[in-house]
């Protein structure tokens, strides 16, 4: 008897479709807007907390741990209809990591929300098994104060996704980088 119980636990342990012995004690599975990804326990859904002026045509979910203004990570993905972007150039289904990254990056540096923003990386990476970008950026708020933002993106059929994380660099981005980088390696795209 002992032994077909044993055989039973063995055969469920390695075949029973759970995530969740792969991921370290203290995260949890975020399942929200098409995708899911491993979030730390601790670390809230800000969405509610603030307010925002995007479009309807947005989804986000946006996580932090000590604030929004402290640090933060969002996922979010948009239509390619009604993109408002502040170049002229246009996403689209058939770009490759390399053309979007470009566009992206020249958005964020065109905006004019902040001043010395300052591209130091930029390379290509895989998400999802989909091809995409991923650039590490700085720039200065009015006030003077340094953030860094790591920002990946991709595209899906007509949508476009991005998953990126901001803190000010001096004590949180090097504090909180490890966890955006588990986010990412969990992040998948429900069928």
């Amino acid at each position: 008897m002992s032994k077909y119980l044993l055989s039973f636990f063995v055969v469920l342990t390695y075949c029973w479709p759970c995530q969740a012995a792969v991921v370290e004690e203290g995260w949890q599975l975020h399942e929200e807007r098409g995708y899911v990804f491993w979030q730390p326990k601790e670390w809230d859904n800000a969405a509610w907390k603030y307010t925002w002026t995007d479009s309807d045509d947005d989804d986000k979910t946006i996580i932090t741990k000590d604030g929004m203004f402290l640090e933060f990570i969002e996922i979010r993905n948009r239509d390619f209809e009604g993109d408002d972007q502040f170049t002229k150039k246009k996403l689209s289904a058939e770009m490759a990591p390399r053309e979007l990254a470009e566009i992206i990056l020249d958005e964020w540096v065109t905006r004019g929300d902040f001043t010395n923003m300052t591209v130091h990386e930029n390379k290509p990476v895989t998400i999802s098994g989909i091809p995409a970008f991923r650039a590490v950026l700085s720039y200065r708020e009015h006030c003077g104060l340094l953030h860094k933002v790591v920002y990946c993106g991709f595209i899906k059929d007509d949508k476009y996704f991005s998953i990126w994380y901001e803190a000010p660099a001096r004590h949180y981005f090097d504090k909180y980088l490890p966890v955006f980088e588990k986010v990412v390696q969990s992040f998948k795209l429900e069928e």
